[in-house]
């Protein structure tokens, strides 16, 4: 019998190894699982080609990811005591991955990351988060922070990993169109707040299009045109944290013509791309105390225009009547994956948010 229980750990260890490794960071949802718990493996990916794209011969080579990153095999590994978490039950992606420290004060802040990858790319993960997440943990801010979750969301298709609808399964399908992927942002970070209760005590950060979902995720007003499903519940941020972020589509287009078809491949209505952009909605919707905006001048693939949108926004009308206090730049350095794919501006700019959240505190 002792050899008969060896042996079935042995195959259930396996089978989570192998369901790991095809998903590469998502987590495995069958139809009878209600809420699996994994620990979480990190495939750290290099960027292959940085710098400027040509819009006039292909599309931009955004978000592509390449070979194993050995860095994080040290004692102070803390994706290995990382969770993942299902938030829904109709897609695999519908999960987040969960990391609360030992010691965690009871009053910290929380930190929520969202990923980028242009809504569709299935390597560009809660995982890309791990990076920040290692250096964070051991930083002079770790003693702030309750908690850390870093969100999954239903993505769209991608011509270079396509999928035959026909043969696999529903809930494995990467087909979302907007707004579903902000649909499940929103129930994720619902679903932490029932669980944790940290109500506005957390810093939502988002990468990318990360960064565009965690801005419209404080405005007030959510539009029929945006979203058919009933917001759940929530308590915004105390603060966000917007990283190489996309604010204007249509500014972005116009910069580079190349990526019209890719967000049209996500959000195929032009009033909805509208309403996808922050940086052209009333400052008296957004509900959270400040804006921090990151950006690199070398990102190559994501323009400073972006950042100038946003907080042209805010200066414009400052006294709308919003709660937002605070809107400045913090100005990172690296290409744009690289932001994540390191890790260390990342964690730089998380810390100045923080920074930034104790000013306005102390200020009452």
């Amino acid at each position: 019998m002792p050899n008969m229980k060896r042996i079935i750990k042995y195959l259930q260890d396996q089978a989570v190894s192998t369901s790991q490794e095809k998903y590469n960071g998502s987590a495995y949802l069958s139809p009878s699982t209600k809420e699996p718990q994994q620990r979480v493996r990190h495939r750290g990916q290099l960027q292959k080609n940085g710098g400027q794209h040509n819009v006039a011969e292909k599309p931009p080579p955004a978000y592509t990811t390449a070979t194993p990153d050995t860095r994080f095999n040290t004692s102070n590994n803390v994706q290995t005591k990382a969770t993942r978490h299902q938030y829904a039950q109709d897609n695999i992606l519908q999960s987040y991955d969960l990391y609360i420290p030992e010691n965690a004060p009871s009053q910290g802040y929380w930190i929520i990351y969202i990923h980028g990858g242009y809504f569709r790319d299935p390597k560009v993960t809660s995982t890309s988060f791990l990076p920040a997440l290692a250096l964070l943990a051991s930083s002079s801010v770790a003693n702030e922070v309750a908690g850390y979750a870093s969100v999954n969301y239903r993505l769209s298709k991608h011509e270079r990993y396509p999928q035959d609808e026909t043969t696999t399964p529903a809930y494995e399908l990467r087909n979302a169109l907007w707004p579903e992927h902000f649909d499940d942002v929103r129930a994720a970070i619902a679903h932490l707040q029932r669980k944790y209760s940290f109500g506005s005590k957390y810093l939502l950060v988002g990468h990318s299009v990360g960064a565009t979902m965690a801005l419209l995720y404080t405005l007030g007003a959510i539009t029929r045109t945006e979203t058919e499903i009933p917001p759940p519940r929530i308590v915004p941020p105390a603060a966000v944290l917007g990283v190489s972020g996309i604010y204007h589509f249509e500014a972005l287009h116009k910069s580079f013509p190349a990526y019209i078809d890719i967000t049209r491949n996500a959000i195929p209505n032009p009033q909805d791309q509208v309403m996808a952009s922050p940086a052209i909605r009333p400052t008296s919707e957004f509900r959270t105390k400040a804006i921090i905006l990151a950006h690199s001048r070398d990102d190559g693939l994501v323009d400073w225009q972006q950042v100038e949108l946003m907080k042209r926004l805010f200066e414009r009308k400052p006294h709308e009547g919003g709660t937002v206090k605070s809107v400045r730049v913090v100005e990172i350095h690296g290409k744009h994956n690289e932001i994540w794919e390191k890790g260390t501006e990342l964690a730089r700019a998380i810390e100045e948010a923080l920074a930034d959240i104790r000013k306005i505190e102390a200020s009452g």
